[in-house]
């Protein structure tokens, strides 16, 4: 049988890449040397230090070489390894990557341990970690270090993610030249993994939380720190998501880091770094809408332009195979609600992808009217996840550069995917290159979803992106996406300095930057010898406000009095710029405002590669080696080496137990080029895993219940959403009614309040009203702009609904 697929019999998981198609490699029976991940997180304001720490026992008779794909955000900047041996600590350094890998192989032939990880060209979002030579019986500590700035979560809250799965990668067959490494995953609970975070901040801390695991929380110093660790025993089986939200979020911070690169202390070559966060406040001037944003909902009065803006709105759903069962279905929902729920003076289309991509529209877009809703309503509820492969290029290109536009009506994309794609880096400079004025917001369901391709896809497009588990709603996400993509955005914002004593600072200051609400704005300032001998240095932050047309700003004088003592401003700073030159690099037709100011000018790869050295920061060119200075191999024998799974995401288990693989063989091209029974095989489970998957399991059903619990009043809320007419009424219909349980004396009464001669569409509309805000409130941020809809209709048949509300509330 291998013979005949072409693959060989002994590595049925192959070096092989197969353009088109979703690998599932096979995990042998074996000990697997990872034991437990610890994570150790300091949080200072908004800036993130994180320690991992990886515990390896080798129990076999042989040395091993371990082979780990750690997943990683993209804004991270790692800037530590080491190796912990019973007797030495392996500390690494920055190299050239071709460099550190030849070191590393060189080690390993000297019979030495060897420590190596670095990142992979068409992979910026997995760091590849490998430790050779571990003598037998022997146990080994790596630990990393990296740095990230938190991101602001629903306008008011803080939001760090760990990252903890990686799900099989789709290979473009359009890109088959951008291969990434190869992941294998299983289902086994093979090692554990532990978060502990400290978050310290100058405001109070109002709340912390974890929608994804419990935690355990103290709050110390006046609710200025906060202390977290998970409360359970858990496996990196799902991300780990932390909220936490402080007093006061939008004020604007100043910070300056003085550091020290030398490493003879006798030496003075301090250098200084600002870093400046501010959320620019685009509401200004309008407390309703300021209320709204604190209690993260928008409500319908708040957003009195949203119904009479134009647009033309393109939805691009992931039809593919892993999409099956539950996700599907909660996408259809939330299509259907986004149809339901568009301005009356706008266009729309659908744009489903798989192995290859589909218009709804022929041509040009839909106009929305009741006809046109109607037909998609009904094609929608038709379709299922039966496409094949996940080729988003294609759709997406569609979305930008085919699809015909519609003269005075802005476009707005919205991509929904829980993939992970080999071509991430060429999505997104297809999208840099060609958005134009078009604004791309994505959506990323699971924990499998790529965060590199969904953030920067986001970035790239001038939109919003956002993640939801399976367990979340996803049409509450979907409406939030649509409501604030119309609403006014920053598009100038600037900053002001003397770059007389700047050396580089990212963004570019000069260049008006792209600011959406609830977004933070970071800049990175690196001070030169100017700054040093000056002590003071004057920033000036201004935009115009989108809907007053009035100058806001805002002014501080930075001292060399108030600089902390620290490296991770100017590591994380560095980071931001070597991505920025990146992007610059990568792009040949590049046409984004410039990235970063630079005080001279010079090439670019040569230049991430010099600040890369020079900062020790990890880059594309560079990667992290580390060597003992024994051998300890002296057998002559190569180590065996060991690839290590990641563990397989709780979200994408559940529907790759079946609707993912028949979706996949019922895609034609896929069943081309991806052999099923590679892709059924799995580990086998021993039954102490079993047991401890049962135990987690029960509680997985005990809160399948509860969610049960909290759905009452789902059934009611898709029948009011799926009978609304596009203008916002409801049609006298008993069906409906009896399916709210409304009484024929209950109409009865409304009718009386009502004027004489009101319609059974008047009546009813009013009915469904008083049912959506008495019994459904804890779905308002999905039926609020239908109900906006609602209101307005009634008001254009003579009935003011606020002022009649309170005489009828008590009738349903």
């Amino acid at each position: 049988f291998f013979e005949m697929i072409g693959i060989d019999e002994e590595d049925p998981i192959g070096r092989f890449h197969c353009p088109g198609c979703i690998l599932l490699p096979i995990v042998r029976e074996k000990n697997i040397p990872l034991k437990n991940i610890d994570y150790k997180i300091e949080v200072f304001e908004t800036l993130a230090n994180v320690e991992i720490t990886q515990y390896y026992q080798n129990n076999e008779k042989d040395f091993i070489e371990t082979e780990y794909l750690l997943p990683i955000s993209n804004d991270a900047a790692f800037v530590g390894m080491e190796v912990h041996l019973p007797n030495e600590i392996l500390k690494s350094i920055v190299q050239p990557k071709e460099e550190a890998k030849q070191q590393y192989d060189a080690a390993k032939e000297e019979g030495r341990v060897a420590g190596y990880s670095g990142t992979e060209s068409h992979a910026p979002d997995i760091l590849k970690i490998k430790i050779g030579n571990i003598p037998p019986e022997t146990s080994v500590k790596v630990v990393l270090r990296y740095i990230e700035s938190v991101e602001v979560h629903a306008n008011k809250k803080y939001r760090l993610i760990i990252n903890s799965t990686l799900t099989p990668r789709y290979y473009s067959r359009n890109h088959p030249e951008e291969v990434s490494p190869n992941i294998t995953t299983t289902n086994k609970l093979a090692f554990t993994w532990k978060i502990t975070a400290n978050i310290f901040s100058s405001k109070a801390i109002l709340e912390v939380t974890s929608p994804t695991h419990e935690i355990e929380v103290r709050n110390e110093n006046e609710q200025h720190s906060a202390f977290v660790n998970l409360k359970n025993c858990e496996y990196p089986n799902r991300n780990f998501v932390l909220l936490y939200q402080t007093v006061a979020i939008q004020e604007p911070q100043f910070s300056l880091a003085e550091y020290n690169l030398s490493l003879n202390p006798n030496i003075d070559t301090r250098q200084y770094c600002a870093m400046i966060t501010y959320m620019p406040d685009l509401v200004k001037g309008d407390p309703d809408i300021q209320l709204a944003l604190q209690n993260n909902r928008l409500e319908p009065k708040n957003e009195p332009d949203f119904l009479d803006s134009r647009g033309e709105f393109i939805f691009v759903l992931d039809r593919s195979g892993s999409m099956g069962g539950s996700r599907i279905e909660k996408a259809k929902e939330a299509l259907i609600l986004f149809l339901k729920s568009l301005p009356s003076d706008s266009y729309f289309d659908i744009i489903s992808f798989g192995s290859s991509h589909q218009c709804y529209s022929k041509e040009l877009s839909e106009k929305t009217t009741q006809v046109n809703v109607s037909k998609a309503v009904a094609f929608v509820q038709g379709i299922s996840a039966d496409l094949g492969g996940t080729e988003i290029m294609g759709a997406l290109v569609e979305s930008l550069i085919i699809k015909g536009r519609r003269p005075n009506y802005p476009r707005y994309v919205y991509l929904l995917t829980d993939g992970d794609v080999s071509n991430a880096q060429s999505i997104v400079n297809m999208v840099e290159n060609n958005r134009g004025n078009i604004r791309i917001n994505t959506l990323g369901i699971g924990s499998g979803a790529s965060p590199e391709l969904v953030r920067e896809v986001a970035r790239a497009g001038n939109g919003y992106s956002e993640f939801v588990t399976d367990q979340q709603d996803i049409s509450e996400t979907v409406i939030n996406l649509l409501m604030k993509s119309t609403i006014p955005v920053c598009d100038n914002i600037k900053v002001d300095f003397d770059k007389t004593m700047v050396e580089y600072a990212t963004p570019d200051p000069s260049a008006p930057r792209f600011v959406t609400i609830g977004e933070l704005y970071t800049a990175f300032i690196f001070l030169n010898e100017k700054f040093s001998s000056v002590g003071a240095f004057d920033i000036r932050i201004s935009y115009r406000h989108p809907q007053t047309g009035k100058e806001e700003r805002v002014e501080r004088t930075i001292t060399a009095q108030e600089a902390i003592k620290t490296e991770s401003f100017a590591k994380l700073g560095v980071h931001y710029l070597l991505k920025g030159l990146s992007r610059t690099k990568k792009s040949d037709k590049y046409i984004g405002v410039p990235d970063v100011y630079q005080a001279i000018q010079a090439d670019t790869s040569a230049k991430i590669l010099d600040l890369s050295l020079k900062y020790q920061v990890l880059s594309e060119s560079t990667a992290f080696v580390c060597v003992s200075s024994e051998s300890v191999n002296k057998t002559n024998v190569p180590p065996i080496q060991v690839d290590i799974p990641n563990l397989c995401s709780v979200d994408h288990y559940k529907v790759s137990g079946g609707h993912m693989m028949a979706g996949m063989l019922r895609g034609g091209p896929m069943l081309r080029s991806a052999k099923p029974m590679m892709m059924m095989k799995t580990a086998a489970m021993p039954m102490a895993e079993k047991e401890s998957l049962a135990i987690r399991s029960k509680a997985s059903d005990e809160l399948q219940e509860h969610h049960e619990v909290e759905k009452t009043g789902e059934t009611e809320l898709q029948s009011i959403i799926s009978s609304v007419a596009v203008e916002g009424s409801w049609k006298g219909s008993s069906t409906l009614l009896q399916t709210l349980n409304i009484s024929p004396d209950q109409i009865s009464k409304v009718k009386t309040a009502l004027q004489a001669g009101a319609s059974d569409d008047v009546v009813t509309t009013v009915i469904v009203l008083l049912y959506l805000e008495k019994n459904l409130s804890s779905s308002k941020s999905k039926w609020q702009i239908i109900y906006k809809k609602a209101e307005r209709w009634l008001q254009s048949q003579g009935i003011d609904f606020n002022n009649l509300k309170s005489a009828i509330a008590n009738i349903v």
